[in-house]
């Protein structure tokens, strides 16, 4: 039984923060949040998380609160440019899917001020 509306598995995915600087000696860290709602809280649900920068995570979690589930990771940037993040999860038990994405705005660090 599919818990909350019955409608199917559902995530959303948000950044924070979802812009700013970085560069190899000073990167951007990201946490990404997964919010899952609508799933089967006997089963588990496979998370497979995309930084948009070539780092991927994958955890599998068996959520005891029928109701919410919320998984985060942590994603490094080095380098200027936009990201696309995503996150797939999959209810092991029926195969069910759903993808969130969010983009990632990063530049590049303004000039260094030199000291007065």
């Amino acid at each position: 039984t599919l818990s909350g509306s019955g409608a199917p598995i559902d995530v959303t995915l948000t950044a924070n923060p979802s812009f700013g600087a970085a560069s190899p000696a000073r990167p951007l860290i990201v946490a990404l949040t997964a919010d899952v709602i609508n799933y089967d809280s006997s089963e588990s649900i496979d998370y497979d998380f995309e930084c948009g920068n070539g780092d991927t995570w994958s955890t599998t979690t068996n959520p005891g609160d029928p109701d919410y589930v919320q998984v985060t990771m942590t994603c490094t940037y080095t380098s200027a440019g936009t990201f696309t993040a995503r996150v797939t999860v999959e209810q092991q038990a029926t195969a069910e899917t759903d993808v969130a994405i969010t983009a990632i705005q990063v530049r590049p660090p303004g000039p260094i001020e030199p000291e007065p």
